[in-house]
């Protein structure tokens, strides 16, 4: 079984997400991913050509109230961590598997 977890800024998701790691299900969070794959050389590059630089807080910047460079970058990322979801949920043999998912009905993840 696999559990999309999902809430507003600050609505303890991450705290959520512990609680269900303690008890022994498989979790992921769809933010710490977002930032390993960010940090992948490939990756990095392409961010680096659509936006002139790649540091998160550059890009927290570039995107925070441009909503055409947001959707950019999701095109970019939400294949790639769709990918990498997909691939860890298929490695895991956990009966509960728990993903956090900030954006999940937003970006039509569910």
């Amino acid at each position: 079984m696999v559990i999309g977890l999902t809430g507003g800024m600050l609505s303890g998701k991450s705290t959520v997400l512990k609680l269900f790691e303690k008890k022994g299900a498989f979790t992921l969070s769809c933010d710490d991913l977002v930032r390993e794959i960010s940090l992948r050389a490939d990756v990095k590059k392409k961010i680096e050509k659509l936006f002139g630089g790649s540091e998160q807080q550059f890009l927290a910047q570039k995107i925070f109230n441009n909503p055409t460079a947001r959707i950019q970058l999701e095109r970019l990322l939400h294949p790639l961590l769709l990918q990498e979801i997909s691939q860890r949920l298929k490695a895991d043999k956990t009966l509960l598997r728990v993903v956090e998912v900030p954006l999940l009905f937003e970006a039509e993840l569910e």
